[in-house]
């Protein structure tokens, strides 16, 4: 992704300090809710990523910092009981620009067990080392560099970084990644950009790879490029362009990655181990450089649309987010994948159809401005960050439109719609010929238009 394209410089950061933060508009019978604001003293200034807490069901929130080569960044703690915010750490020499800052966070998968031994956070972020002064290092040149570690939690602070993996110097902060996520066997994936070096399928080099590690940082021993010669072991998948947002569907295994494009394509893959996914050979399922030697054992997109125009759905900087499996939500928005974009200002979810790909693409928010992560709550709500908008959103579904479920199949879709308009004798019976029945002008005749209509009557 990039921040130049739509991040917030001085003038916009001027602007936040007077326009007020406003709540998205999801469909009818959802509610969105600001519960974090972007202001530096109440709440997370241009927040990046989030993650709960388990059991306490704190949300800690990291900010991307206030701009400048050596700034300083915080990780924010959301008291669940009140609403309060704090500061669950503060780190200096991060990277704060361009595309750099704190930018993934996830929780050890044994955090509630042992006590406190295991209340482990873990962390990825843009380190900024310097020649001299408080941000150099020993044994590392002067440049930025990808970073995991993880720290102890207690008390709602973080302490005693351990850092697990440093990716290689870069001089420039862009196509950075930044998702980690647990898997089921408790291994961490980790979501690295190629730093727009075009390194994605050189398995000597970290970047433009998912990366897997145990939580210590040590190799898992079945990790796919174990043993082949002059490839990173860390290596698990291969192949993107900018794996910004990822997500572990707990259910399946499945690992959900929303690959940043380049010019004409984003899409949305699973990942596999040892396998490649095209960049920069592809950009989704269209050339786009002519590669040697050519793509073997590649991994096409389970859904891909165009920045221009090409598809129904359009964007330019795909945000990759979680499948839909708490029951908080109506059965029709239930084991459905949401994912966002962050130039387009828009979270959809679609089906996963019987072979893996996305299928029934709707709009959930269409002005979810500048959203960078999304996470269910313990409550089952979707849980999203905007860094642009400046404050993390809480949608939850309210219950008032239940009766738009006119055939009673348990899905709000067209058909409900079709029924409705025949029984005030304003539809033809076939929902895809109606034209006078799409309220939402997008060319469908849909659930979302029955959700409009029903609204109006109070359903």
């Amino acid at each position: 992704m990039s921040w130049r394209s739509r991040g917030p410089g001085l003038a916009a950061a001027v602007i936040a300090a007077w326009i007020p933060v406003h709540a998205a508009t999801p469909p009818a019978g959802f509610e969105d809710h600001v519960i974090v604001d972007g202001f530096a003293a109440t709440g997370a200034y241009r927040p990046t990523a989030i993650a709960y807490e388990p059991a306490s069901g704190a949300v800690y929130i990291l900010e991307k910092g206030a701009g400048g080569p050596s700034d300083t960044a915080r990780v924010r703690r959301r008291n669940p009981s009140n609403g309060a915010v704090t500061t669950a750490l503060t780190m200096s020499c991060i990277k704060t620009d361009d595309e750099g800052g704190l930018l993934g966070i996830a929780f050890d998968p044994d955090y509630l067990v042992g006590g406190t031994t295991n209340r482990y956070v873990y962390l990825y972020y843009t380190r900024n080392v310097a020649a001299s002064g408080p941000c150099a290092l020993a044994g590392l040149s002067a440049g930025l560099y990808n970073t995991l570690s993880r720290f102890h939690e207690s008390g709602g602070t973080l302490s005693g970084e351990q850092i697990l993996l440093r990716g290689p110097q870069m001089s420039i902060a862009n196509h950075l990644g930044g998702s980690i996520e647990f898997a089921q066997d408790k291994t961490l994936y980790v979501a690295m950009g190629d730093n727009g070096l075009g390194v994605s399928r050189d398995l000597p080099d970290l970047r433009g790879k998912i990366l897997r590690l145990e939580r210590n940082g040590s190799i898992p021993p079945d990790n796919p490029f174990i043993g082949t010669a002059g490839a990173r072991p860390e290596i698990w998948a291969y192949g993107f362009r900018n794996p910004f947002r990822m997500s572990v569907d707990a259910p399946t295994g499945k690992v959900y990655v929303g690959d940043v494009g380049e010019a004409t394509w984003e899409e949305v893959d699973v990942a596999a181990a040892g396998r490649d996914f095209g960049w920069p050979c592809l950009e989704a399922n269209a050339v786009f450089y002519p590669c040697n030697p050519p793509i073997v054992n590649d991994v096409r997109p389970i859904f891909a649309y165009g920045h221009n125009g090409q598809t129904a759905v359009e964007g330019s900087c795909v945000i990759g987010g979680p499948v839909y499996r708490a029951s908080a939500f109506p059965s029709a928005n239930r084991n459905r994948y949401f994912f966002g974009d962050f130039v387009g200002g828009w979270i959809r979810s679609a089906a996963i159809g019987t072979n893996g790909a996305l299928t029934d693409v709707r709009m959930f928010i269409p002005d979810a401005d500048g959203v960078v992560d999304m996470k269910v709550s313990p409550a089952g709500c979707l849980t999203w960050a905007s860094v642009t908008e400046l404050g993390v959103h809480e949608t939850c579904y309210s219950g008032t439109a239940i009766s738009a479920d006119w055939d009673h199949s348990g899905r709000v879709d067209g058909l409900d719609l079709a029924a409705l308009g025949r029984a005030f004798g304003s539809a033809t019976g076939d929902a895809r010929y109606d034209v006078a029945l799409d309220f939402t002008g997008d060319g469908l005749i849909d659930g979302e238009d029955l959700a409009v209509l029903a609204a109006q009557f109070g359903h």
